[in-house]
């Protein structure tokens, strides 16, 4: 080993730009030296660097080294700055005990990436083990780590982490303002705030206090797991949240297990979740409850049992309540829309030993068991159709439903749920021809049709991932109710065949809410159908007309299509406009005017070019300008 004094340092003086980097064998520094001030200095290929509390390092290069670390730098307290450590093939790379590190980068090292005190805008990328460790963390990035990304025993904020095997982020202490991708886990903390978790392959968020304003999308475990959630969004995990106190205000849809499991359950909308959508809570209330492939709410098991007030149940495609404690102030109706579940609105399973009775009494049922329970009331014991209790078996509990409301209760749900996609049609029921088809899209609540941000409301639908092949045009976009948006789609033969999925993204409440992307709903195209044969359609765009028009079923040996066009739409006024066969079930007119209405009709070519109608007369009316102009985009 060689030493050098504080005055010997300067030898080692390193400029990046022309200095030639030597190999060193080591370093270490005389117990009698004052000082020894390391700055702008480069360490390759050389065994580990330990120092005495005199030492102080400052953009200095540590690359390849050798043995258990890059550094260790553990005495002392002046903080490293601006230190990359890279490629220690023996161990971690910087060792600091509990000084700060800021602006330190360690890549490719074996061991731990930065080990320190307070990290600040550090960086660590490809460690085999833990990215970066210390007592708090604030600015850093951790990157494809073998262990976790960030582990702190004390908060942490401002940070990126992505790609790492383990947590993107482990702390003891408060987590705030940080986004975790594609990690083991994604973010653990006492209380996390305004965090973002999406596509980690286990939990999103885990918390043991309260996570507020955080998101959680495509986790493949539970969105998140805690205490408490206030103003959280979670979308598309494997499920939304398991909590022990309460959710408010949150956004819980379109995971692929239950909705919220356990907790009390306020103001929060639960939409179209593979699963049921609240299960054994405590209570639910002021919430929407909408479109979950099983049960809507699943009561608890044991007293005390579920209370459900001023919620709107509907469309579940399972029964919308089993076993509740109480339930009132709801609108619960439409439920059970499977064909392959009991058609129950409310079912009761628990036996008449275990509760003799439960209180069903002031909601309202639907426009179809309302006029029953009119003409039945409870007392009478009749069998309600739409309820399963003790009517159905007398082994189990009695529904009293006495006091029923005869339309739907105003105070439900509260207005502070946040705003959601409630309906869409066309929908799986009827299918959808060639011709124009009408969207019509209603919200939970009021939108905002010209939002100050940059989100404005997209609709357009697919086959597969991620659902755009096809746009929806605003016609005419929001209704004075501002809950209703229409728009339309001239779909063609070739438009795609089968089950479609709609894709609404950028819409935005009145209150300034952003509803996550919505792809819960959906609908079928048939075009092969008797209905559907040789319609055609004309789409203007701008100063031209795309037709399209279905083939049914074309003889073999056909050579196509002529084209013919009129502007009266009498006998005898179309005239042949292409000027060789058409063989696609398409075709752009280009020989038009602008704001014109035009008439046409589509001819059969057979194999010996005998012409025949093909298609009734149909008609469309071209734009005033161009859709360039307009600054449109056509989406074919």
């Amino acid at each position: 080993m060689t030493a050098y004094s504080s005055n010997d340092v300067s030898l080692l003086r390193w400029n990046a730009d022309r200095a030639e980097v030597r190999k060193w064998k080591g370093l270490w520094i005389r117990s009698t030296a004052a000082t020894a001030s390391f700055a702008h200095t480069a360490i390759r290929f050389a065994s580990s660097l330990d120092e005495s509390s005199v030492a102080t390092f400052t953009d200095c290069l540590f690359d390849r080294t050798g043995g258990d670390y890059g550094l260790s730098t553990q005495l002392g307290s002046t903080p490293l700055a601006r230190c990359s450590v890279s490629g220690n093939g023996g161990g971690d790379g910087i060792r600091a005990g509990s000084k700060a590190l800021v602006d330190c980068v360690a890549e490719d090292n074996a061991g731990i990436g930065l080990q320190g005190g307070i990290l600040s805008g550090c960086a660590a990328r490809r460690n085999g083990k833990t990215g970066i460790s210390g007592a708090s963390a604030q600015g850093c990035t951790a990157e494809n780590n073998g262990e976790d990304g960030i582990f702190t025993s004390g908060t942490l904020a401002g940070c990126l982490v992505t790609g790492n095997d383990g947590w993107g982020v482990s702390a003891s202490g408060d987590v705030q303002d940080t986004t975790a991708t594609l990690n083991g886990n994604g973010i653990s903390g006492s209380n996390v705030t305004s965090c973002v978790a999406r596509q980690n392959t286990g939990v999103g968020i885990q918390t043991g206090g309260t996570a507020m304003g955080c998101v959680a999308e495509n986790n493949g475990g539970a969105g998140i797991t805690g205490n408490s959630l206030t103003d959280c969004t979670l979308v598309g995990n494997a499920s939304g949240l398991n909590i022990s106190g309460t959710a408010q205000r949150c956004t819980v849809a379109q995971n692929t297990g239950n909705g919220i499991s356990g907790g009390t359950v306020d103001s929060c909308s639960i939409h179209h979740n593979t699963g049921t959508g609240p299960s054994s809570p405590e209570s639910v209330g002021n919430s929407w409850v909408v479109g979950n492939s099983a049960i809507g709410v699943l009561g608890k098991s044991a007293p005390p049992y579920s209370s459900i007030t001023n919620c709107t149940i509907r469309d579940n495609k399972n029964s919308g309540v089993k076993n509740s404690g109480t339930m009132t102030s709801c609108n619960i109706h439409d439920n059970a829309a499977s064909p392959t579940a009991p058609q129950y609105d409310y079912e009761e399973r628990r036996l008449s030993t275990e509760l003799a009775q439960v209180d069903l009494s002031g909601n309202y049922w639907g426009p179809v068991t309302t006029p029953i329970m009119n003409a039945h009331p409870w007392g009478t014991y009749y069998n309600i159709p739409r309820i399963y209790d003790f009517v159905d078996s007398t082994n189990l509990c009695e529904v009293k439903y006495a006091g029923h409301l005869t339309s739907p209760a105003t105070a439900s749900p509260d207005n502070t749920a946040p705003a959601f996609l409630l309906s869409v049609v066309p929908d799986p029921a009827n299918a959808v021809n060639v011709g124009w088809t009408t969207f019509t899209l209603t919200f939970s609540e009021a939108m905002e049709p010209n939002p100050l941000s940059d989100a404005v409301v997209s609709v357009s639908f697919g086959l597969s991932v991620p659902y755009t092949a096809n746009v929806v045009q605003p016609y005419p976009g929001y209704l004075p109710d501002k809950k209703t948006w229409q728009g339309r789609f001239a779909v063609g033969s070739d438009t795609g065949d089968g089950m479609n999925t709609i894709r609404v993204s950028n819409a935005v409440s009145a209150d300034g809410f952003l509803i996550p992307d919505d792809t819960a709903h959906t609908f079928v195209i048939d075009t092969t159908g008797g209905g559907a044969a040789n319609n055609g359609i004309a789409l203007a765009m701008g100063t031209t007309m795309k037709l399209m028009w279905s083939e049914g079923s074309k003889p073999a040996g056909a050579l196509g299509y002529n084209v013919r066009r009129s502007e009266l739409g009498l006998p005898g006024t179309y005239q042949k406009i292409n000027a060789s066969v058409v063989t696609a079930a398409s075709y752009v007119d280009v020989g038009v005017q602008s704001h014109t209405l035009y008439f046409y009709v589509v001819d059969l070519v057979d194999a010996d070019f005998n012409s025949m109608q093909w298609t009734p007369p149909f008609f469309g009316r071209t734009e005033s300008i161009t859709r360039a102009e307009r600054g449109w985009m056509l989406y074919e």
